[in-house]
């Protein structure tokens, strides 16, 4: 195989047997050798003419599938940096959101009084049972805060997690609860 450097893609050449031209036919032994070695060095040239074609062909077709195998290469990979950007966004986005939800819970339990109504409303909500909340403005919501039971097939850490965080947000919704005072060093 032979090797050659085109535009920083490295591509390999199949090796390609050049036959040497040869003469066609022997010399006159008498007449005029002018003729017969114009005829012979025309056919000689052909020769090599065609052979160097052929070669020079080979060369640029496996040039040009090297050229194109590596845009399709870089194209590739191009896709996948972009894919990894817009998912690394996506999980900062989420990390951020997260984030001033878990500060929003802290600043929940911050109050005795409001720890203490979440807790009972998550326990409740984990009990099946239905739930009175008590509203800033006086009088009560009753058990319209949309939560919808248990889902099939899920486990108890994933059930009682999603009853705490419900009963914080319908916590958060029935009372005005400053919740962007502290950083809590996040």
């Amino acid at each position: 195989m032979n090797f050659y450097d085109v535009a920083y893609v490295r591509f390999d050449v199949p090796e390609i047997k050049v036959r040497p031209p040869k003469i066609t036919e022997r010399p006159p032994r008498f007449g005029n050798i002018d003729d017969w070695t114009k005829a012979q060095n025309a056919n000689i040239s052909q020769q090599f003419h065609n052979a160097l074609n052929s070669f020079g062909k080979t060369i640029m077709e496996a040039a040009k599938n090297s050229i194109l195998g590596e845009r399709k290469f870089r194209l590739m990979n191009q896709r996948d940096m972009e894919k990894l950007s817009e998912d690394y966004h996506t999980e900062k986005y989420l990390r951020h959101q997260q984030t001033h939800e878990m500060l929003d819970l802290f600043a929940l339990f911050e109050k005795p009084d409001t720890a203490k109504l979440v807790r009972e409303v998550a326990v409740a909500l984990m009990g099946g049972r239905y739930v009175s909340i008590p509203c800033a403005g006086g009088g009560s919501v009753s058990s319209e805060t949309g939560w919808d039971g248990r889902k099939k097939d899920e486990e108890n850490e994933d059930f009682r997690l999603r009853c705490w965080l419900h009963a914080a947000k319908t916590i958060m919704a029935s009372r005005y609860v400053p919740t962007k005072g502290k950083g809590y060093g996040l």
